[in-house]
């Protein structure tokens, strides 16, 4: 049974003097920056959640230039609004931190307080509609989904409330289908209204992250013994193809590389590498695998493209620290490592780009 609550959520502003101004954010394109134009530049934002703060890179630069304390909570996941002037983190609360990036300061809070049982916004998957009006996340630890109504006053809907550890999801190229993945099961749901539609027959692995490629869903199956990447429909949401990357296993991370006709997808485990999807003709995955080389690259998880294309951000996990690796998507190398977490972190923290 479908529980529903609306919540005007109070906005409380911060003023301090640390400014950035930033532009606007992909959501649905695998967690890289859109519409920023040839004169903006772009800004990194991951979070860091042993520090319980959010990491700032200037990405013309590539460096780390500073923080978002979060007030004690965990940062997991993260999504920009479309206008790239809102960042939303959910945390280990029942709160949905807003951030405004203009200042790079706490603007307000969504409280998620009915159920009582959502106690944390812990999320594997998030997006914004494109039209600007809802945020979609998963809540993992529970069996529930949040709708909240950006255009409303915050007011936000408890959705699917039978599922079962809802990880990653995805919304189409025009919003309509939402792909979500359920325990072990790719679903799918109409938006407009929001209904069930379907299971898709054959998934049967987590899927942490997906991405949009050419009209197609790319699933990257968490699978302890291959390398499974589920391509489907976006439009109709069946499955037409079942790639294997051979020897890589734990696929987490996939993202689209815009300009070019590739992917890269993650592998969580301690072989630092990421897999490359080819995707000229029938999507195949390259036997060029991208490792470190001179870098660390340890545990490599979520990520996120410029909208050039030229360059990814990926979250790697290592053992000592976090850091996000820079690759170089026109020879396929790390070009330079940023830490941004002081200890391990959790690979739940995924990476969002924005542009000022």
């Amino acid at each position: 049974m479908k529980t529903t609550h609306f919540f005007l959520v109070p906005v409380s502003l911060l003023i301090i003097t640390l400014g950035f101004m930033a532009g606007c954010n992909n959501p649905t394109g695998g967690g890289g920056g859109g519409g920023g134009g040839s004169t903006k530049a772009p800004w990194i934002y991951c979070g860091a959640s042993a520090a319980k703060n959010i990491s700032i890179i200037n990405g013309t630069t590539n460096t780390r230039v500073g923080s978002i304390e979060l007030g004690g909570r965990t940062p997991y996941h993260m999504a920009a609004s479309i206008d790239g002037k809102k960042l939303y983190v959910t945390t280990d609360t029942n709160e949905v931190v807003v951030i405004n990036t203009a200042t790079n300061t706490i603007s307000g809070l969504i409280t998620i307080e009915t159920p009582a049982t959502i106690s944390q916004t812990k999320s594997f998957g998030m997006a914004v509609t494109k039209d600007g009006k809802y945020l979609y996340f998963t809540c993992y630890d529970l069996s529930n989904q949040v709708r909240v109504d950006l255009q409303n006053n915050n007011t936000y809907e408890v959705i699917g409330t039978s599922m079962n550890n809802p990880k990653g999801l995805i919304l189409n190229e025009t919003g309509t289908i939402e792909f979500i993945n359920d325990q072990d099961t790719i679903i799918t749901y109409t938006t407009s209204p929001w209904v069930y539609k379907a299971d898709v027959t054959g998934s049967g692995t987590p899927v942490y992250g997906f991405a949009l490629k050419d009209g197609k869903v790319y699933a990257a199956a968490f699978n302890s013994l291959t390398g499974e990447c589920y391509v489907l429909n976006s439009a109709t949401g069946t499955i037409e193809e079942l790639i294997t990357a051979e020897g890589a296993t734990n696929f987490v991370g996939v993202v689209s590389i815009p300009g070019m006709n590739k992917l890269y997808v993650a592998q969580k485990n301690t072989t630092g590498k990421l897999n490359i999807i080819d995707t000229s003709s029938t999507p195949t995955f390259e036997s060029t695998i991208i490792t470190g080389e001179t870098f660390t690259m340890a545990n490599p998880t979520y990520m996120a493209a410029t909208t050039n294309g030229k360059y990814v951000y990926v979250m790697d996990i290592s053992y000592a620290h976090a850091q996000l690796c820079v690759v170089d998507t026109d020879t396929d190398k790390v070009v330079a490592e940023i830490p941004v977490n002081p200890v391990q972190g959790e690979y739940d923290n995924n990476v969002v780009v924005v542009y000022k």
